[in-house]
């Protein structure tokens, strides 16, 4: 049986274009160009594997474009189980400006699922338990209502499999209703999630993520940008911050964060050792293009970068 398997619905090829002093309505010159498989499920997938865990991805991609994904699961020792569809992944592209230091996403909408390749989905996910922890994360393709997310948490509960769970706007309101163990929203989804603005201050999320824990949810971590994040079970709360980040790229931070999280569950270690894990994966995200981990070493030296506080419960 596996540790993990991810579940990426709406995956995509992540087309980094790296144009110094990009400038719009004009023309600009790529000074480097690369293609990575990716989608948040895919991501969570090979920072796992990079951890040593026995990982397993699955969702759907499109059959015309796949040898990106293969390639990149072989190489990862990821378990491929997808189910492939008559089409192409879409293809999302990512325009790196290092001097301006901005990333501009041009994403497209994705693949239109059908009932018969969901139920071939589902049946792979619920026939049987397939892993200790499902990670359900990402944005859901056209064909898929919003309550996906719920019903099947729901099942891999009714299973015994733990569930982390990453998503926005809808899917985010209808699957926290399933009570999952693991949940990482940022301020923006926690925003829509509650209908009004949340800033990036611990006092006012402080007790929504207590809010969320009382109604049943294990564990809730939101991640605040260079604010840090901010960690919280029913015993404990922990805030932690860079002191300083190298920023290559923000894509795939908090698919890495919610990564060491989950590991942290597996490995059962302490709240504030699972923000601090979690917080130098992202940190090594941010440096890195492509959704691998560094050496152990260049890990410890980014843990070093980081400052974990107690936050008072009372």
């Amino acid at each position: 049986m596996l540790d993990v398997l991810t579940v990426t619905l709406n995956p995509a090829i992540d087309q980094t274009v790296n144009i110094n002093d990009f400038k719009i309505d004009n023309v600009n010159r790529v000074e480097k160009l690369q293609n990575s498989a990716a989608g948040k499920g895919v991501n969570v997938a090979s920072y796992l594997a990079s951890s040593d865990l026995k990982v397993g991805a699955t969702g759907f991609l499109g059959s015309k474009n796949c040898e990106i994904f293969e390639e990149f699961f072989k190489k990862q020792n990821i378990e491929n189980r997808f189910i492939y569809l008559d089409t192409q992944t879409r293809v999302n592209v990512k325009i790196v400006d290092s001097k301006n230091k901005t990333v501009t996403d041009v994403n497209q909408m994705g693949f239109e699922i059908d009932e018969e390749n969901l139920n071939k989905l589902e049946k792979k996910l619920f026939s049987k338990k397939e892993a200790s922890w499902y990670v359900f994360s990402g944005s859901l393709p056209k064909g898929i209502d919003n309550n996906i997310y719920e019903k099947w948490i729901k099942k891999a509960h009714d299973l015994g499999v733990k569930v982390a769970f990453d998503a926005s706007g809808e899917a985010l309101i209808y699957g926290i209703k399933a009570k999952p163990e693991l949940i990482k929203p940022n301020n923006h989804e926690l925003s829509q999630l509650l209908s009004k603005n949340i800033s990036c201050d611990i006092k006012e999320i402080l007790p929504i993520a207590r809010d969320l824990i009382n109604d049943g949810i294990e564990t809730v971590c939101v991640s605040m940008g260079e604010k840090g994040s901010l960690i919280v079970n029913k015993k404990e709360a922990f805030h932690a911050v860079a002191l300083k980040a190298e920023v290559n790229t923000t894509v795939g931070a908090g698919d890495a964060l919610l990564s060491g999280l989950v590991y942290s569950k597996i490995n059962k270690l302490s709240l504030e050792e699972s923000i601090k894990l979690a917080s130098t994966y992202s940190l090594n995200a941010l440096k890195t293009i492509g959704a691998y981990l560094s050496s152990k070493e260049e890990l410890k030296k980014l843990s070093n970068d980081l400052d974990i506080m107690p936050i008072s419960l009372d």
